[in-house]
């Protein structure tokens, strides 16, 4: 087929997602980035993906040093946990607790230096869209993962 001018595709690739075990927990799809042949304007943009979790799983629990993170569910309800481990916060070790999803559509900016992550408490997949900036980088790890235990 012949693309009308101007008109640009870009493959996408499911990658599948493992917690700190090894438990196969969803997938990934990397959607666009800044740096994207298709993205027309490559300006003040960074990554946006989506990711699934399935029922009972969790995602996370880490922190960025540099990366912020922006989460919106769109299918599902997740537990989102977020705990400030940044030691010159007035904020430091503070827990906040979320439930977002189809009955409480939200997004959550979470900033470097928080752990966080989440918990699919649905019957169903979750879907969640993701925009991180700046974007993944595969060369330099910029997240810290943990297995402390939390009571979801």
């Amino acid at each position: 087929m012949k693309l009308i001018k101007d008109v640009a595709i870009k493959r996408l690739k499911k990658i599948p997602t493992k917690d700190l075990d090894g438990v196969y927990n969803g997938w990934l799809i990397d959607i666009l980035r800044g740096t994207d042949k298709i993205k027309s304007d490559k300006k003040n943009f960074s990554q946006l993906y989506l990711t699934t979790c399935l029922p009972k799983m969790v995602k996370g629990f880490h922190l960025h040093k540099k990366k912020t993170d922006h989460f919106c569910v769109f299918g599902g309800e997740v537990k989102m946990i977020l705990i400030d481990e940044r030691p010159n916060s007035p904020t430091y070790k503070i827990k906040n607790v979320f439930i977002m999803g189809d009955k409480n559509p939200l997004v959550i900016r979470v900033p470097p230096g928080i752990k966080h992550g989440f918990k699919n408490i649905s019957k169903n997949v979750v879907y969640m869209i993701n925009y991180m900036d700046p974007p993944f980088d595969p060369r330099g790890h910029d997240t810290k993962s943990t297995k402390e235990e939390i009571k979801w």
